[in-house]
């Protein structure tokens, strides 16, 4: 998967350009690891597109899966309850439905890269921090099938996020958290083949709970 590979390296780009912005060394910047599960809820509001035109399809089960990721963000200095991050992570949780090729019933597996942006609120405690969020994301997502020519992908497209979770120092620079995602984007997954798009439309929310490591620069 190149094109997995290839959005972490921009993710990571973005972060460190992000955090060398003049006036942000003396904020509490912060860096973190995570790995979680995720719990999607089913895919729905689906339609068809192309040799199926505007052919409503039943609810698509998404089964649960694991999620690993990546963080960095800033507490600003003056402000120390406010903050922004940027984090990027990935699931890929079985898909089990309708692929409109001769509408034919598969199993495969919907892989979901996210990048996400998030303002978010805590409570500057020295030790415990609870903390939320909310902000929009860019999500990638393509259906792996074992159907020759029946891949379906979506390119980059934007949907929404929230966030709660806690986090604990076990000293004064490395701290445990464990936070809950909820995100919800529309994806149109499709393909070509002999000049002609083909594919499906849906809605894709989740639910993920993460923990991890975060190292705090304060």
């Amino acid at each position: 998967m190149r094109w997995l590979k290839d959005m972490f390296l921009y993710c990571m780009v973005a972060i460190v350009s992000a955090l060398l912005i003049p006036g942000i060394g003396q904020a509490e910047i912060y860096f973190g690891a995570m790995g979680g599960y995720s719990i999607p809820n089913d895919f729905s509001d689906v339609t068809t597109q192309g040799r199926f035109p505007d052919d409503p399809l039943p609810d698509a089960s998404l089964g649960n899966a694991a999620m690993v990721g990546a963080k960095a963000g800033a507490y600003l200095p003056d402000y120390q309850w406010f903050g922004f991050e940027t984090e990027g992570y990935f699931t890929d949780p079985k898909f089990s439905g309708v692929v409109p090729q001769g509408a034919q019933e598969v199993d495969a597996n919907l892989q979901v890269l996210t990048w996400g942006f998030n303002a978010l609120i805590r409570y500057p405690g020295e030790r415990f921090q609870p903390y939320a969020g909310a902000g929009f994301g860019l999500y990638f997502a393509e259906i792996d099938t074992d159907l020759p020519g029946s891949d379906l992908s979506q390119n980059w497209v934007p949907g929404f996020a929230f966030l709660g979770g806690f986090r604990g120092f076990v000293t004064n620079s490395l701290a445990l958290f464990v936070e809950y995602k909820y995100n919800q984007a529309t994806f149109d997954l499709r393909t070509t083949r002999a000049g002609q798009a083909f594919g499906f439309e849906g809605t894709y929310t989740n639910n993920i709970i993460a923990a991890g490591l975060a190292w705090h620069f304060r």
